[in-house]
């Protein structure tokens, strides 16, 4: 039997640091005049005036040598012309974490910022990937033989109309610390514009093939069920640890036992294949920047626009692009925000 193929790396990674930035006098510079600051000759703090972080009001992109690495957010207090910097959150940028050397950049990072230090991880998704992982989830749950080892009581699905195949899987309450996204990352692709995500399947074995679907199953964890992952940053990187770190916490999500002989049981992840799996990073990647990342830049811009000056023209222009790119669905999920985080 032909043993299965995956990938296995970091999807999401924040972190939450304590401490101050930058010097009062330099960030309050910053912030009154949009400048970049340098803080070392490999880090570039350049303020981002449209974050989006409910928690936080304000916000630098971080440039590692003059390329974006990383978003810091912070609350800053305009009454009293100071930074209140506990707690701050760095995001680590999506096509970062698909390229060698996460660890090295990180500490870069940190010894440019010597008033920062990390707390922990605020929340950690490790992605697993390999072929035709949906369907054959959706043949265990479907079936009559088999039930699922873990007790979940929460668990949603959506399913293609036209094909009626299912297309995601979410196992466990978005609500909670823990949960799985499982999904057609392929197909997922196309939409988001991640052709990185592409290059480092083929650098690792896992290319596209005809009549297979590359799907992903995303353990998303946070807060207190990430509190015991290691906090070398080298373990980010190391496909043995964070397999053995996503088995320890979803083992029995894809663990099947069969009704009429409980000790028999069918496992939708081989764990020793997994175990044994080397993953090369890509050598450089970059952000989204395809038509459709630029898109939705340009549809925020516009609906900013719009909220500031209410001109009837400027609104009619961003609902015929919401519509020509079908993108409603975006559009409604991001527009209130949109207008919470206005300042017009």
């Amino acid at each position: 039997m032909e043993k299965p193929v995956y990938t296995i790396g970091i999807d999401k990674l924040e972190l939450l640091l304590n401490g101050t930035i930058l010097p009062i006098d330099i960030q309050q510079q910053s912030l009154y005049f949009d400048i970049d600051c340098t803080v070392s000759d490999n880090v570039t703090l350049r303020k981002n005036n449209k974050h989006h972080n409910p928690t936080f009001n304000s916000c630098y992109d971080v440039l590692l040598h003059n390329q974006l690495f990383a978003q810091l957010y912070y609350n800053y207090n305009n009454t009293y012309r100071y930074a209140i910097e506990a707690p701050i959150l760095l995001h680590i940028e999506n096509h970062v974490l698909y390229a060698e050397g996460l660890a090295a950049k990180l500490d870069i990072l940190f010894q440019s910022l010597p008033g920062v230090e990390f707390v922990k991880y605020q929340s950690l998704d490790i992605a697993i990937d390999g072929y035709d992982l949906v369907s054959k989830h959706d043949y265990f749950v479907k079936s009559k033989q088999y039930n699922r080892q873990a007790n979940i009581k929460h668990t949603s699905n959506m399913v293609d109309e036209r094909s009626k195949q299912q297309m995601s899987c979410i196992v466990g309450s978005r609500e909670s610390d823990k949960y799985i996204s499982l999904y057609k990352k392929q197909q997922e692709i196309v939409h988001s514009g991640k052709s990185y995500i592409r290059d480092f399947w083929n650098k690792n074995g896992l290319p596209y093939c005809n009549g297979k679907s590359i799907d992903r199953v995303e353990g998303r964890l946070s807060n207190k069920e990430i509190t015991t992952f290691s906090k070398r940053f080298t373990d980010l990187e190391n496909p043995k640890y964070l397999a053995g770190f996503f088995k320890l916490k979803f083992e029995n999500y894809f663990v099947f036992s069969n009704k009429n002989n409980r000790k028999e049981r069918r496992h939708l992840i081989h764990w020793h294949s997994l175990r044994a799996v080397k993953i090369e990073k890509v050598k450089t990647t970059n952000k989204a920047t395809d038509d459709l990342y630029s898109k939705r830049i340009t549809l925020h811009t516009l609906f900013d626009d719009f909220l500031c000056t209410g001109d009837d023209n400027t609104f009619n222009t961003f609902l015929k692009l919401v519509l020509q790119n079908n993108l409603i669905d975006w559009a409604l999920k991001n527009v209130l925000f949109w207008k919470k985080e206005c300042r017009c």
